[in-house]
């Protein structure tokens, strides 16, 4: 659930992240990964044949897709942190602005050259993402390109339907909050700011909720609606503590120890966190 709803945020231009020579060495993956697929099915037939199945839905989109990912992983670590880099400050720039670019976006450089059918956004959102847990785990990953991260006291909770089509709706959960800290998002929210954010039930499993005049650390990502262009705040959740962490007396319950630290004290958790996902300590600079 979580890597389908991240699929809607990701690079505000991803064409301009490689020089020409590395643009070359992507599209020589492409190629390389096609023929080696040609290759298998020439040389060893009988793999093929086991596999036919595989082979009849290994379409175009999904080479292209193999060899975007084969590149992202090639890349030095420096080189991959600086594409999370300039897509964190596509973000801190405009919240909306990197989204409403992809809305808009079809035939430039990646597509013409990974897929004749479009690879989706959030193709390479997951592929980002993949890489970058497998190198710092789920929990600082989601941290470092989540835009904007805050502590804030809930004012009021209400459910709203939102219509999925001229007959039918489901239940929002819509939350009323006053920011109380700022960990992400400097650039876009003050402390004292009402905001409004909103999450779907069936989005978290867990048994956590929000209580009015209570405290949390709480994540978000921004979001436009496709169906009224509204823009709007989203609920990162998880599947552990449904990204809902209470703070009491200023210290953060992690009751599920979802971030490592038990409980621990705001202003520490606020340290600590900034270090671990800062970009530039991560490239060792």
């Amino acid at each position: 659930m979580k890597l389908i709803i991240h699929f809607i945020v990701f690079l505000l231009l991803f064409s301009n992240l490689f020089s020409q020579q590395k643009n070359a060495k992507l599209v020589d993956y492409v190629n390389t990964f096609h023929d080696t697929k040609i290759a298998s099915k020439a040389k060893i037939p009988e793999v093929i044949d086991e596999n036919q199945d595989v082979i009849d839905r290994l379409t175009p989109l999904n080479l292209r897709t193999g060899a975007l990912s084969k590149y992202i992983d090639s890349l030095p670590l420096k080189d991959f942190l600086a594409i999370i880099d300039k897509r964190n400050k596509a973000y801190e720039e405009d919240l909306f602005k990197p989204i409403e670019f992809w809305m808009k976006y079809d035939e430039e450089l990646v597509n013409k050259k990974f897929a004749r059918d479009s690879i989706r956004f959030g193709v390479y959102e997951g592929i980002i993402r993949t890489r970058l847990k497998r190198l710092y785990g789920d929990v600082i990953a989601d941290l470092i390109l989540s835009p904007i991260l805050l502590k804030v006291k809930i004012i009021s909770i209400e459910t709203k339907p939102y219509k999925i089509n001229n007959d039918d709706a489901i239940g929002q959960i819509i939350i009323t909050a006053k920011i109380q800290d700022i960990l992400k998002g400097n650039k876009h929210f003050n402390i004292g700011e009402i905001i409004q954010f909103y999450y779907m039930p069936f989005w978290t499993y867990t048994e956590n909720y929000f209580s009015i005049n209570d405290y949390y650390f709480i994540s978000l990502f921004a979001i436009i609606d496709n169906k009224t262009g509204e823009h709007r705040y989203a609920l990162d959740v998880n599947e552990v503590n449904g990204g809902i962490t209470e703070i009491s007396n200023d210290i953060l319950l992690d009751e599920d120890n979802y971030y490592g630290f038990g409980k621990i004290s705001w202003q520490e958790f606020k340290d600590k966190i900034s270090s671990l996902t800062n970009i530039n300590l991560l490239k060792g600079e």
